[in-house]
């Protein structure tokens, strides 16, 4: 920054320099003659340190009655006493942790500067600029729709404008530039009331935050408010009740499964015990599972979707809240699995201290909605864009699978996709005898093939009919010497996987089988 003295023929060249002046960040300021500049830019509470540096012109001298700096309005330090300067001289200055009242404005009369570094003679004025903001209710409201609602305005619209208002002058002098600068459409059409939703307080489990996550999804709840209470009376002036209430009947929506007598099941072929979860999935499912996939819910691909959902997502929500082993077994785990959606939303819920507030327990079940609704959703999208396409093309490598091998027992995969998901299924819709042992398909990374054992069950490692335990471990070489079969690439420790560089290789190892 450079700064004239004298009123006529300047006698010197100042000139500011920050001691951060090469990293700070620089803002365009319009000056009074329409020149753009840039400054640095400041904020509130940061040090201003730097070097003044006053240079007279040739041939000439200085003479002063003191030097000072000036943070505009605030602060003064004084750098020199009065005297004569014939050469360049610079002074450093710093002002600590600066406040900053206010922000820096341009108006169409007036203009405010928090603070400006000045030297010299001039300075600029500094006018305070009041910013109005309109009144509300005094209760506390959460949603725009509800301050109409308390205060029973009926309207058709509603637009809200940001105004600039411009006060010059004092009395009858007094001049006022009033200026939209935007407008917004907050609502159009008559407010409703956001939908309330209540769940018990206190430490949750995954049924309700993914009961709570499903029924948000709806049109009918879309953003409903949650509201975490065991009181009756609070809770019979909700809108909709999850997991506490001990009611089941759709028509009000309450959804508890707590009660004695209760043993709903989500039926098509499923016997698991409803949690919360499974009740609100078992009535609203197809609603969200249709429009997240924007089709209609008569589509036959939803219900497909709906089903598949609840089998490979919701159903496991169900039995871990009812206390339903996966297993028909007295034998206690070999190993824990703590990834499952319901432990993951059990360390949201955490351990609740009895001190905790509310707003903590809120905050912390809103979270769980989060992980919960991501993963819901999802869950719809894999099965729409993943599982569902596979499934005609599992059908058709089935149907051919006597044209690979006269056993009926290989499937080759005619491209890659999630082919374990549906295998079972559809040997049992599709009545195939004998099972399938082996499935072919081509690495898409290595471009060998590769030779899987089918599993028992979708649920178990255990192959159907493993590689033999004399293959297992050999690669390359040895292994081809083993089979017999050149180009062998491997064959892993347990058995249940295999590799050839050749279709035709990997043929003949399902063959040897």
């Amino acid at each position: 920054m450079n700064y004239l003295i004298g009123a006529f023929k300047p006698a010197c060249n100042i000139s500011i320099t920050f001691t951060d002046g090469k990293t700070r960040k620089q803002v365009p300021m319009k000056k009074e003659n329409g020149q753009t500049v840039m400054v640095p830019l400041f904020q509130s509470q940061e040090n201003i340190a730097g070097k003044i540096s006053i240079e007279p012109l040739q041939g000439k001298r200085v003479e002063h009655n003191g030097i000072k700096v000036e943070l505009l309005g605030q602060i003064v330090r004084e750098l020199d006493i009065p005297g004569e300067i014939y050469e360049r001289k610079t002074y450093p200055f710093e002002f600590s942790t600066v406040e900053m009242p206010y922000e820096t404005y341009n108006g169409v009369n007036v203009r405010l500067s928090s603070h400006t570094l000045e030297s010299g003679v001039w300075s600029e004025a500094i006018i305070g600029v009041r910013w109005y903001l309109s009144l509300v209710p005094s209760q506390r409201c959460d949603h725009w729709q509800d301050i109409f609602l308390l205060v029973r305005i009926k309207i058709k619209n509603m637009d809200l404008e940001i105004r600039r208002r411009e006060s010059t002058g004092a009395g009858a002098n007094t001049h006022v530039e009033t200026e939209t600068l935007a407008k917004f459409e907050l609502m159009d059409g008559a407010p409703v009331r956001a939908k309330r939703v209540g769940t018990h307080d206190g430490t949750f489990q995954c049924d309700e935050v993914l009961a709570c996550s499903i029924l948000r999804l709806t049109n009918a709840f879309s953003n409903a408010q949650i509201v975490s209470t065991r009181d009756p009376q609070v809770l019979d002036s909700l809108d909709a009740v999850l997991d506490v209430g001990g009611m089941y009947d759709p028509s009000p929506h309450r959804f508890d499964h707590y009660q004695n007598g209760f043993e709903q099941v989500f039926g098509h072929g499923f016997t698991t015990k409803l949690s919360t979860a499974g009740l609100v999935y078992k009535h609203y499912g197809l609603e969200t599972v249709a429009k997240e996939l924007q089709l209609d819910e008569r589509h036959p691909n939803v219900h497909r979707l709906f089903l598949a959902v609840y089998k490979n997502f919701v159903e496991a929500v169900d039995a871990i809240d009812n206390g339903i082993s996966q297993y028909y077994s007295n034998q206690p785990p070999r190993y824990v699995n703590n990834t499952s959606l319901s432990s993951r939303v059990g360390i949201k819920s955490g351990w609740i201290d009895s001190n905790q507030s509310s707003e903590r327990e809120d905050e912390a079940f809103e979270h769980a909605m989060e992980l919960a609704s991501h993963e819901f959703l999802e869950s719809i999208n894999f099965h729409a864009n993943s599982w569902l396409p596979a499934r005609p093309i599992i059908m058709e490598c089935l149907a051919s699978r006597e044209d690979i091998d006269h056993s009926g027992e290989i499937m080759v995969l005619t491209r890659s996709c999630p082919w374990k998901l549906h295998i079972f299924e559809l040997e049992e819709e599709m009545k195939i005898d004998p099972s399938i042992k082996y499935v072919i398909y081509q690495d898409d990374r290595s471009e060998n093939w590769r030779l899987q054992a089918v599993a028992v069950s979708p649920d178990k490692f255990e192959s159907r009919k493993p590689l033999p335990l004399a293959w297992r471990g050999l690669v390359d070489d040895e292994l081809s010497e083993v089979t017999g079969i050149p180009g062998c690439v491997f064959v892993h420790m347990s058995g249940f996987t295999g590799g050839n560089r050749s279709y035709g290789g990997a043929l003949a190892m399902a063959r040897l089988l």
